[in-house]
């Protein structure tokens, strides 16, 4: 008699390499909120490995999502995860450019100056109100519990504290001690508390300023006793502030600004020249558009003598051309337009 097949269905269980990430997500609060279901599907349904990429939520709700690995992501003492890029683009926090981007939004009606990473005594201010004789410090998490920066702040407050008022905002995470000159205000500074901050600073600018401004003072207090519009703080989010006078990329490099691609969104003369900021240029030789950050198309590549060139091709035919020294005084100093005149092009390979 032929033996019955088993109609028992045997479960075949994930590898544990295929739940770690799971676990892993599950077990951090803010990887678990940055988790994109939309799409990769619910969370319990996991089955990735740790080094393959998924996507995940930008705090900022005008990002797209980003692929990044899980083990990329994570915080490991010290050193915080990788971010979304366009976070990361900027060489300073989202939360600091957007407090900043608040401020002038709120002081701007009675004209009072509000300066971002401005020299002042000698010492970088993040946020400087020249006409209050203030001073904004944003202390995030963990990068404020290094022991280099715990002694750079605590310079900066020594040499502000007789001529300037500070307010440091310092995160709630910190365990370092501020300085006792200064007026601290603690909260999560994070990017999608930035309500809660903004109005922390509100509110130790009220009682730590002396301010004679009437119409100033009875903002600040409509602001504290009112609090913010539904919505009105999603301008502010990942608001890069513009550069003071003479310090953009426009006022720096006024002859690379010719570069410039008309298809970006903002002028150059809205960007450093150290930012990492990805931006569209103009080849001098083909016309066409290519991606490249800014500090890197400023930087010279040292066997052409020009600002660094993405087009291979063309940085070819400029290195071996019989007037390659022409070519180059002229894309230096470009006259005209930012296409390399016809005349030039007639000597090259």
């Amino acid at each position: 008699m032929a033996q019955e097949r088993s109609t028992h269905k045997r479960v075949i269980k994930a590898p544990a390499s295929l739940e770690h990430a799971r676990s892993v997500i599950k077990s951090d609060p803010i990887l678990s909120k940055e988790y994109c279901a939309k799409l990769n599907g619910q969370l319990d349904d996991l089955r990735v490995k740790m080094k393959d990429k998924i996507y995940w939520k930008c705090p900022i709700p005008q990002h797209q999502p980003f692929p990044a690995p899980t083990k990329d992501r994570r915080s490991k003492g010290d050193c915080a995860g990788s971010r979304c890029p366009l976070c990361a683009a900027i060489s300073y926090s989202p939360i600091q450019a957007s407090i900043t981007e608040c401020l002038r939004y709120l002081l701007r009606v009675h004209r009072y100056e509000v300066l971002s990473r401005e020299k002042v005594m000698g010492h970088e201010a993040d946020i400087y109100i020249p006409d209050l004789r203030c001073i904004i410090e944003v202390d995030g998490y963990p990068f404020h519990d290094r022991a280099d920066k715990i002694e750079k702040d605590l310079t900066k407050s020594k040499a502000w504290y007789d001529q300037y008022r500070v307010i440091r905002l310092r995160d709630d995470r910190l365990q370092s001690d501020a300085s006792p000159h200064d007026i601290v205000c603690v909260d999560r500074v994070e990017i999608n508390n930035l309500e809660s901050c903004c109005l922390n600073v509100i509110r130790a600018m009220q009682k730590g300023l002396e301010i004679n401004d009437k119409r100033l003072n009875e903002l600040l207090e409509n602001i504290i006793t009112k609090g913010f519009a539904e919505g009105e703080l999603a301008q502010f989010y990942y608001t890069q502030p513009s550069p003071p006078a003479g310090n953009s990329l426009a006022d720096k490099h006024p002859n690379l600004a010719r570069y410039w691609s008309p298809s970006n969104s903002l002028g150059s003369e809205h960007f450093y020249p150290a930012s990492n900021m990805m931006a569209n240029w103009l080849c001098p030789l083909c016309g066409a558009d290519y991606p490249q950050q800014i500090a890197q198309r400023v930087k010279v590549d040292n066997r052409t003598g020009l600002p660094r060139l993405t087009h291979r091709e063309c940085c070819q035919k400029i290195r071996y051309a019989a007037n390659a020294d022409e070519i180059r005084a002229w894309i230096l100093k470009p006259r005209g337009g930012a296409t390399l005149p016809k005349a030039l092009r007639k000597r090259m390979k």
